[in-house]
């Protein structure tokens, strides 16, 4: 079963230049597949060297970011913040993503409560290609997130 895909900026709470990942191109009920483009202008690309493999980290977040904002859109709801309490298992088989490059970023999702998921992600050169960065994300999306903030401003660190 495939669902409908929305353009990335309307599926994430990101803005530019915090959006990294380029589009949806695929959906299912538990799954999502983004693409992303290595390119000069991106900002943490890094001359003769390009993108450091660990902001596939990012990558997978903003695509598990987008399975969420789909599924809000899905059902005439408005896209949330979420924020990503973690990551176990990031594997990556390079150290760089050189210019030039497509990448495919998958997201499995493998649980779902009312406001805490855990994805399993991976990003690879082909949409089911061997993965070149691989990474479990476990994220929390509440209901009302300023709520939350709110009720933390008055904490002291």
């Amino acid at each position: 079963m495939t669902l409908p895909l929305y353009p990335v900026e309307r599926v994430v709470p990101q803005r530019p230049p915090m959006i990294l990942i380029d589009e949806v191109v695929s959906r299912g009920p538990k799954n999502i597949v983004a693409t992303v483009t290595i390119r000069t202008t991106d900002l943490f690309f890094q001359p003769a060297r390009g993108t450091p493999s660990h902001v596939a980290l990012e990558w997978m977040a903003q695509a598990c970011a987008a399975f969420g904002g789909s599924e809000a859109i899905d059902e005439g709801g408005a896209v949330r913040i979420g924020f990503l309490l973690g990551t176990r298992d990031f594997r990556a088989t390079r150290s760089w993503f050189t210019e030039g490059t497509r990448l495919f970023v998958r997201a499995h999702l493998e649980y779902h409560d009312n406001e805490i998921a855990n994805f399993t992600c991976a990003v690879a050169e082909s949409p089911e290609g061997p993965a070149l960065a691989t990474a479990s994300l476990n994220v929390f999306h509440p209901q009302d997130a300023g709520a939350l903030i709110d009720s933390q401003s008055g904490t002291s660190t």
